[in-house]
């Protein structure tokens, strides 16, 4: 009885704490979002202006269609990268295996803001060292690629966010039942009769579960909007969450974008939420504050709107 009450009481404090850190930021979000001047101004009204500035403006639907499809993108790039990956680690013969799946892991250690650079210096059309090369060797007179596009956005980011599903469809190879298999192929079904009715089946669950993931991550996703797609013109959420921080008398989306000196969060410390709730901020539910902000920040500059665009 002893054992059963101690382990209610951490499973309550486990709950309290969660919702303390996702809790509370996202109650003062939603205050904030109904009053006429950031939190801790006086003279404020509860109004629901906010809201109908931001999405009855084009700009919030341009930067929703542009999400979805840059984390659509990422999701389908990212899961095909790191699902072939894990067969071919789990399911083949393949020399240095340990070798391999240590290789396979090294992008994710790399920190997304570095990793985005990278990119930047070797697919940049002008100082890309990759288009240098190609262009030195086969004589052309434009770069082959352009990182600052939407695909080139999503190559970035997939880059960085494969090794998860790499980790995850591993882990979901490893534990399948491959006498299962086995079984089928004995029986005198095909590779691809055995595929689609034993082995997708089986891995269903994980595979839903790793792109729900890695969708997620695709929306949350600041360091490849900031750095490539604000120069390029191709905000997202997290993007138009940057440009409206001019609101908050910060500087210029471009310089952010060049030098990251004002890190993201300091856009909502100053009307949305108090500094001791700060670090619960970063845990809160990324997707909802992302659709929420432009109702507490308003709709932005009006030359920002003019420069969006849908890109297909």
């Amino acid at each position: 009885m002893r054992r059963l009450n101690a382990q209610a009481l951490i499973l309550i404090g486990a709950i309290i704490f969660v919702l303390y850190l996702a809790g509370v930021p996202l109650v003062m979000l939603l205050y904030g979002s109904i009053r006429s001047a950031p939190i801790g101004e006086p003279g404020a009204t509860y109004t629901i202006q906010n809201y109908v500035k931001a999405y009855f403006d084009k700009e919030f639907y341009v930067l929703f269609l542009n999400s979805v499809y840059y984390a659509i993108g990422v999701c389908s790039l990212t899961f095909l990268i790191g699902t072939f990956l894990a067969w071919v680690s789990e399911r083949t013969n393949t020399p240095l295996k340990k070798l391999f799946v240590v290789m396979a892991l090294i992008p994710f250690i790399i920190p997304g803001i570095l990793s985005t650079i990278a990119w930047i210096l070797l697919l940049s059309p002008k100082i890309g060292l990759i288009n240098l090369v190609i262009k030195g060797l086969l004589g052309l007179e434009s770069a082959p690629f352009n990182v600052y596009s939407m695909w080139g956005m999503i190559w970035a980011e997939s880059i960085h966010l494969y090794p998860l599903v790499f980790l995850l469809m591993s882990a979901a190879f490893r534990n399948m039942d491959t006498s299962l298999e086995e079984a089928a192929l004995t029986a005198g079904s095909s590779t691809l009769a055995t595929f689609g009715r034993i082995t997708l089946p089986l891995m269903r669950p994980a595979m839903f579960s790793v792109m729900l993931i890695v969708f997620i991550r695709g929306i949350e996703a600041f360091e490849v909007p900031a750095l490539i797609g604000v120069p390029a013109k191709i905000s997202v959420f997290t993007g138009g969450a940057l440009c409206d921080g001019d609101r908050q008398g910060l500087p210029s989306p471009g310089d952010r974008s060049r030098r990251l000196e004002i890190p993201y969060l300091r856009a909502f410390d100053s009307n949305l939420f108090s500094r001791r709730h700060h670090a619960g901020f970063r845990t809160a539910l990324v997707v909802l504050h992302s659709l929420l902000w432009r109702a507490v920040v308003g709709v932005g500059r009006k030359d920002d709107v003019g420069q969006l665009q849908i890109h297909h």
